[in-house]
């Protein structure tokens, strides 16, 4: 048996950038979520100082920061319009979610309640933006190397040396990076 096809992060299974692009993007809205779990924290240290919740509390922080930085990440990196269209049922279910978690109708909310929307909130609308960059970012991309694959792909640039040589030094340090 070839020992290449045993190769889990090879060209045969899955490729290694696959899961770098994917550890980065995690890793950055983690680190917004964090950011954002601990500003939201301050309104709600003492009550969590008191009930001796503080690791809780930053936690569920975190977590709501997570999952609105996700949504609002793959929101903001979508080509597709259904994905802006699901934002508003996801933040309907996370506020549904909360206040029946923290805050039911008999009693007012609670006093997580709206660190919680914060922490999701604002962390969505930071991710999302972070998407959007990272969209245009692999748009700018396509549009550079469309345009040096149809410059140097012309068979009337290819069959002239003078031709050649004047796209090369009209667009040879554009093009070299999309070869």
């Amino acid at each position: 048996m070839d020992e290449r096809k045993l190769e889990f992060f090879g060209d045969f299974l899955l490729k290694w950038e696959t899961f770098d692009w994917g550890l980065r993007s995690f890793a950055s809205i983690a680190l917004v979520a964090l950011g954002v779990a601990l500003l939201c924290f301050i309104p709600v240290l003492r009550i969590s100082v008191e009930r001796r919740q503080v690791l809780a509390v930053i936690g569920a922080l975190f977590v709501m920061g997570i999952f609105g930085g996700l949504v609002g990440f793959h929101g903001g990196n979508s080509r597709i319009g259904v994905v802006g269209d699901l934002m508003p049922a996801v933040v309907a279910l996370v506020a549904g979610i909360a206040a029946y978690l923290f805050g039911v109708s008999e009693r007012p909310p609670g006093p997580l309640l709206f660190p919680l929307l914060a922490s999701f909130v604002s962390t969505l609308f930071i991710a999302y933006g972070m998407g959007s960059v990272n969209r245009g970012a692999n748009d700018e991309y396509a549009t550079w190397e469309g345009q040096c694959l149809s410059v140097f792909g012309n068979p009337d640039v290819l069959g002239s040396e003078r031709a050649y040589r004047n796209a090369k030094e009209h667009f040879g340090d554009y093009c070299d990076g999309a070869f």
